[in-house]
Parts: C-alpha cells; structure tokens; sequence
C-alpha cells in the first residue's frame, strides 16, 4: 500500500494559508490520519472524503486569490496537531516575518505563545501545547499573534515536530521514533515571495479533481457514510438534553420553568434533514421546535403584556393521557410607538468565518435588517478575531450608505477572540445608550472562540456581569462542521436574549424581516411558569421539552433568578402531557412512602380545577416581578383547535427525532396526518416546509416507518 502520509502532505502544501478554516478542518484531519492511525490502516472511503475536502479548498483559493492584498504566511505546531494557520494582511497584524525569493528552500518555523516571549531562531526546546520554546541559543522576541520565521534551509535544525514537553527538536530527515513525525517544506511545494504565495504542483490539483465525488450511500439510520467516517472531524457542540420524566403530582405538585422563544434548533434540525443526515438527539430541543412557529393566540387585555390561554386534549401519541397547551401572546406594539434603537453589530470575523455560508450569509442578514430599521435607530459594528475593533462607530439609521459600506468591507481572517468583542460589544453600547430605548447587542458568529475567555464558565460570568446594564442580547448562529450551539444557546440564555440560527438567506429573511419585532423589541424580561397540580385529579405529569429551562420551585419568587424574554407579538407554547388519576401505568411513578403518607386536602377533591398557572414577569427596564394566576378546568375538548393539533403534531415530531422513550405510538404518518389537517394560512409557507421535513426524515430514518 502506498504511504498516504507523503501524498497528505503534498496535499497540504499546495493549500493556500490564508483560509483559517482550512488549517484547523485539516490539521485535525491530519491528527487522525498520521498520529492516531497506522498509515497502512487508513479507510479507503476516509481518505476519498479527506481528498474531496481538500479539492474543494482549493477552488476555493483560486477563486479568492484575486480578493487578497498583502498576505503574510506563518505555521502554528502543538503537541497533536500540524496545520496551516489563515493568512494576515501585513498592514493589520504586527508580526514579524521573514520571506525568502522564489524558489529558495524554506523550511517553517513553529511557535505558540503571547507576545513578548523570547523565543530562538536556532535549535529549540518544545515545552508544550500553547507555549512558547525555551531559550537554547540566539534569542528573538515574538511580536504578534502566531508570528513566526521562514528561513533557509542552510540554517541549522527548523524544522516543525511532535514530541513530548522539553524534548529537543528534530532534524530534517532524521528518525523519529514513536510515532513522531517532523515535516519539511519543499520549494517545489511552496514557496514565499514578498506578499504572494506561489502554488503549486498542478498535477496533484488534477489527481484530487478527479476523486472530488462523495460516495452518497446512506448507512442504516439515514446518514452519509463519508460524513459517519470523517465523523471525528466535525466539532460541533450540543449540550446533552436529559428527557424529562413523569412526576407523581402528590409528591412533586409544582413544575416551574423559564419560557423560551429561540428557535435556532428548528433551522438547525433543518439544515441536518437538508443534508441527507438525521439531526443528532441532544440537537433537538422541542420547545424551540415548537415555538418557531407562530399561532393564532388573543391578544392581551389592556395593561398586561401578554395573555395566558390554555387548551386539553387527548395525547394524539397515547389516548390515555391528557395533553395540556399552555399558550401565551405578547402584546404588538404599533410601528409609530416603537423606541428608538441603539443597536451594536458584534460579528466574528476570524478565520472560521470564510465561508459563504458564514461570513458572506452575515452580510445579507445585516443587509437586510438595516432595511427594517427606522431612521432614528443608531447602529454601531464592532468585529473581532485575533483582535477587536469598532468598525463603524454608533452611526444614524438614516446614513444606510455609511452603515452598508461597513458591513460588505468586512473579511475573515486570525483566530477568535470572542470574550473581547463582546466586552468591547457592551462597552460601545454604553456609550450610546438610550434611556428608555432598545439597547442590544446582535452577536453572529459560529460560536467557535478559542482564544481569550473561552470556557463555557468565564463566558457565563462575563455575560452575567453584563446583564444588569440594561442591555440585552440577540444571538445568531452561522455555519456548519465547528458550530458551538451549546455556546451560543448559553450566552443568550444568560444574556437577557434569545437565538435562532441561520442556515440559509429565507431563514435569514425571516428572522431580520418577518419576526423582527419580536426579536428586537422586549415587552418582558425573566418571565416564569409555575404550575400547580391538583393531585385528586392527576396521578403524573410531564413537561414536554423546556429541559434546559427548568428551575427551582424556590426561584419562582426570587427576582434575582434570570428567566426568558418575551418580545412584542411573540407567542410562546408548552405542553404536558398528564396521567390522570387512576389511570397510572407501571413506571410512572414510584412505589409507596414507608414513613410518610400522602395528604390530599378536601377542597382538591372537591375541585374541577385540573391545575393553576403562576407567572412571574418584569417589565423591561423593571427590578420587581408582577404575579398572574390561572385556574384551568379539568375540560377535555373534541373539537381541538387548528394551532393545538399543529403544535402537537411538531411536538410529536421533535419526540420521534429524540427516540424519546416516551413516544408511545408516536410515527411520521401520524405526524403528516394531522399537520396536513391543520395547516391554516400559512402565510410565508413554513407549515408546508415542515411536512417536507418530516418526509424527508422518514426517509432517512430506518428505524421509524
């Protein structure tokens, strides 16, 4: 078998450096090929889906080698992986870099560390992942980020290896043992020349062309096999969703939870079914399947900022069981009565950020919500990637050239640095902020930080210190293959916020166009539910999705407990599904107290009430919350209304996606069933879009028909 190690390299040295994207999709496609696996035991079929990724890198560089000015080259080495590090325009960044002429023999240089480090341009010690090479002969300062030398090959020992902390490095050629690998760049392979890079090696260009087709075979359970294999390489991040469960409702009488209206796992759900993949479980939260959707709720009496109303009927998944709507309606405030906006524009524009799907999308979203803004809003764009920046200072609504110029400058290029644009984020919103205004901030990003704070709890900390400003946060995510939801889901929820993710320029148009009121404009803040069972009516009870969401039965009264916001027009849905009592089922519930007994009051008995609604909420610039209570009559509807079955049919639909085990006879037919029946209007044709969806996935998923 050929050495697939000699033919990767090649592979990588003819990509250009400038795509940041491409250094971390192929340094870790490299750490499984060379450093985890034996060369001879490489899958064929992993390699193809490798050689495919890296043919379509390549048309890429080739059609934005025109759009780059003055790029700058430099490589990055740790302890496990090799890669080749995004291109940096020479005038932004301030690295020191050394270029040989044409067709000079170079070999790379690899340092990580912060700036001000010693660093030696001779024979070095690796001292570990992320840090800088010890001193062992002529001493250079590092001075910027990733900066690194191009030197000649008559100069001794620069060469880029693998090895444990304090290990020595390796000379070109000489053997490394263990499994350790030291690589040397060619000058027929690449070569630096002032501010262009010259590709290339053409016939290896023409070899991956013609390997460029993706084998399209789907496994068992509906996804790509080529996807399943390079499965390692996609870091995509969900936190895990435990299922709620039933509760006895003698023993747990109150239920309390944060409403929730993002939506980003519909779309994102969307885009996987789109791809010919099912969706992974923990990316499915039901709650915000359901609630991407709007529906036909009424609106609020006069002085209260939403309504609360509630319908029952047969669990269409188990007959036995009760299903219970709550549904609430923000009020809608006229367009002549909205508050003038301070609205910050945070966009990640690190290296991750190239594609058209991330960046290029970005622009067309902010386009197209700049279009829907009044002239009295004022808008500011704040980027980050290795640093920070305001790219355009708070700027009238009404100077829509200045604010679309800034937009379509902006370009992809260094790592992340997300903690920093958003502390700058803030800060510039500050500055400008409008009493009694809407003041937020819209983060677009891929959620994919990796320098700065970057851990899920600093950035919890940082987002919480922010909350009390009076400022609140609109997050919106990008892209595929890196994507951290788990993130981005955290910061809005933390944030005073809410997210929806966006996977194509229709999603786009209906987040920035069609729901952008409810978007932008909050009517309540740390809005909770809390319901109180009647146990003489029902045995147990459960909450169908809002897993993230649930709180302490303590924190109802606390109004120093966060909760989600609600903007104007917004309606927000949840379901439980009920055993009523006398009518448990074996593993509902647990077996009999030996010291205690159950002590039911008279007046439950007596009761037609099957439970009470308790919600807590702030006006938006408010400290203390306002109380609503609701007494819900143990009344089980036939004629059920088009937007409960709807509701109920997506509900059902997130529960076959999850394989919850609580799906009882649940099935894609019955779920086309009844939302076929009950479509509506369907104004912008998202219903329709749904039943699509829901075909799509049966045909995916062969463990369902």
């Amino acid at each position: 078998m050929i050495n697939k190690k000699d033919d990767i390299m090649n592979d990588l040295n003819i990509l250009d450096s400038s795509l940041h994207e491409d250094r971390e999709e192929m340094g870790r496609m490299i750490d499984e090929l060379i450093l985890h696996k034996p060369v001879s035991k490489i899958d064929p079929l992993f390699e193809k889906k490798l050689r495919r990724k890296i043919a379509e890198k390549i048309k890429m560089i080739k059609r934005t080698d025109a759009e780059r000015s003055r790029p700058a080259v430099f490589f990055l080495a740790h302890k496990r992986r090799i890669g080749i590090a995004a291109a940096i325009a020479a005038a932004a960044v301030p690295a020191v870099l050394f270029f040989s002429s044409p067709g000079r023999e170079t070999v790379p240089v690899a340092y990580l560390g912060k700036p001000g480090d010693i660093y030696s341009t001779d024979a070095r010690e690796y001292s570990g992942m992320a840090s800088p090479m010890k001193d062992v002969s002529s001493k250079q300062k590092y001075t910027g980020p990733g900066a690194g030398s191009m030197r000649s090959k008559s100069e001794p020992a620069a060469v880029m290896s693998y090895g444990k902390p304090g290990e020595r490095d390796y000379s070109p050629g000489k053997p490394l043992g263990d499994g350790k690998i030291a690589y040397r760049m060619e000058r027929e392979e690449i070569a630096v020349s002032g501010s262009r890079i010259l590709m290339k090696n053409e016939m290896a260009l023409k070899e991956k062309k013609k390997s460029a087709d993706a084998d399209d075979a789907v496994d068992a359970e509906g996804r790509n096999k080529a996807d399943a294999l390079s499965g390692d390489f996609n870091t995509e991040q969900y936190s895990a969703i435990y299922e709620n469960e039933f509760l006895k409702a003698g023993d747990n009488p109150l239920s309390t939870f944060s409403i929730d209206v993002d939506t980003a796992s519909y779309s994102n759900m969307r885009r996987f079914l789109n791809s010919g993949i099912l969706p992974p479980s923990d990316s499915i939260r039901i709650e915000e399947l359901i609630n991407y959707f709007t529906y036909d709720y009424p609106l609020p009496e006069k002085g209260l900022p939403f309504s609360v109303t509630t319908e029952a009927g047969k669990a269409p998944w188990n007959k036995g069981n009760i299903l219970v709507r709550i549904a609430l309606k923000g009020m809608e405030i006229p367009a002549k009565e909205l508050p003038p906006s301070n609205l910050v524009f945070l966009i990640d524009v690190s290296g991750s950020m190239v594609s058209e799907n991330k960046l290029g999308l970005i622009k067309k979203s902010f386009a197209m919500l700049v279009k829907e803004l009044t002239p009295d809003s004022r808008i500011a764009i704040v980027v980050y990637a290795g640093a920070t920046g305001l790219v355009l200072p708070s700027t009238p609504g009404s100077d829509r050239e200045a604010i679309f110029n800034a937009i379509n400058r902006l370009q992809a290029g260094g790592p992340t640095a997300g903690s920093a644009g958003i502390t700058l984020a803030y800060k510039v919103a500050m500055d400008n902020f409008i009493k009694g205004g809407n003041n937020r901030i819209i983060l677009a990003t891929d959620g994919d930080f990796n320098i700065g704070q970057s851990s899920d709890a600093e950035l919890v900390r940082l987002i919480e210190e922010k909350r009390g400003t009076g400022i609140f946060l609109t997050v919106l995510g990008f892209g595929m293959g890196n994507y951290k939801d788990s993130k981005l889901e955290m910061l809005a929820d933390k944030g005073n916020g809410n997210y929806a993710y966006i996977d194509s320029i229709q999603e786009a148009e209906k987040v920035m166009s069609h729901d952008i009121r409810s978007t932008l404009f909050t009517i309540a803040k740390d809005v909770k539910i809390q319901v109180e069972f009647n146990p003489a009516l029902v045995e147990s009870y459960r909450l169908i999705g809002y897993e993230n969401r649930i709180m302490k039965k303590e924190d109802f009264n606390d109004d120093k407990k966060d909760a989600g916001e609600m903007g104007s027009g917004h309606t927000v849905t949840a379901f439980y599904e009920i055993v009523p009592a006398g009518n448990s089922k074996k593993g509902t519930a647990h077996e009999p107290l030996k010291y205690q007994g159950s002590s039911i009051k008279e007046e439950a008995y007596r009761s037609n009430e099957l439970m009470t609604i308790k919600l807590r909420y702030k006006d938006p610039n408010g400290g203390t919350s306002r109380l609503i209570t609701r007494g819900i009559p143990n009344i089980i509807n036939t004629g059920l209304s088009r937007d409960f079955t709807f509701a109920s049919a997506v509900a059902e639909f997130g529960m076959i996606l999850r394989n919850s085990k609580y799906r009882g006879t649940a099935g894609y037919r019955q779920v086309m069933n009844l939302a076929g029946m009950s479509m509506g209007q369907d104004r912008h044709g998202y219903r329709a879009e749904f039943l699509k969806l829901v075909k799509k996935a049966r045909e995916l998923d062969k463990r369902n028909q």
